[in-house]
């Protein structure tokens, strides 16, 4: 979020400093050390004032691009999601908890009614579908008001191959996929997260989020049981 800001707030002052050089080409003049490399018979070269047109028209340019870039990201960044499909459906992380129950998997409906107050994030979630299969999740309320779990935004899938749920990377990668072909797909996982050959985790950057792609091979060495996908920037 700095970096959005930044951008604004530099492009702004980029298109400002650009058309004041444009408009008052001397009046930097008396201050300027450029004197000693632009001035001839005690005025500016006409070098001088290519060089200043020069700036000034980049300033003008980049100004405008890098205020638009953060407005973008400040109006949509946020609001990127990274896609993978459950059972061969359709889901997104960060999504609507009622997005999953349409999916069919679902809290008990005690933990669904407990509050979770604004800004704060829940963790370790059993959500079960009408077969018996399993997946867990974390919620986080994202908005300025408690709310009920229910009401509040899925961050967090942890699918594992046992308790009967498929989750599958639109790039193909899913259970039974070995490292050699995670790390083709992948590259290098993030050092930072990944402790061990037993698992590996991946960084994916999209506008203003970064989500964590995770996964672990348990007593099936080098071919992944276990499958994350996570908001990692919110959590």
């Amino acid at each position: 979020m700095a970096l959005t800001y930044f951008f604004i707030i530099g492009g702004i002052i980029f298109a400002i400093t650009g058309f004041v050089m444009y408009k008052f080409p001397d009046l930097d003049w008396i201050l300027s050390l450029k004197r000693a490399l632009y001035v001839k018979d005690g005025q500016p070269t006409e070098f001088y004032y290519s060089m200043q047109k020069f700036w000034a028209i980049a300033f003008m340019i980049l100004g405008p691009v890098l205020s638009i870039a953060g407005t973008v990201d400040l109006i949509w960044g946020n609001s990127t999601t990274y896609d993978f499909l459950i059972d061969g459906k359709e889901l997104s992380i960060p999504c609507d908890y009622d997005e999953l129950k349409a999916i069919g998997y679902r809290m008990d409906s005690v933990e669904e009614g407990k509050i979770l107050k604004a800004g704060d994030s829940s963790y370790m979630h059993r959500a079960v579908d009408e077969n018996g299969k399993v997946i867990v999740i974390a919620l986080k309320n994202r908005s300025s008001k408690d709310r009920t779990k229910a009401e509040c935004d899925v961050i967090s899938v942890y699918v594992k191959e046992e308790n009967g749920s498929e989750l599958r990377l639109h790039n193909g990668l899913t259970f039974g996929s070995d490292n050699s072909e995670i790390r083709k797909l992948l590259g290098t996982p993030d050092n930072k997260l990944t402790s061990s050959v037993y698992s590996n985790d991946y960084v994916v950057k999209k506008w203003g989020n970064t989500f964590v792609i995770g996964f672990s091979y348990g007593e099936k060495f080098g071919v992944a049981d276990t499958i994350k996908v996570e908001l990692y920037s919110e959590l």
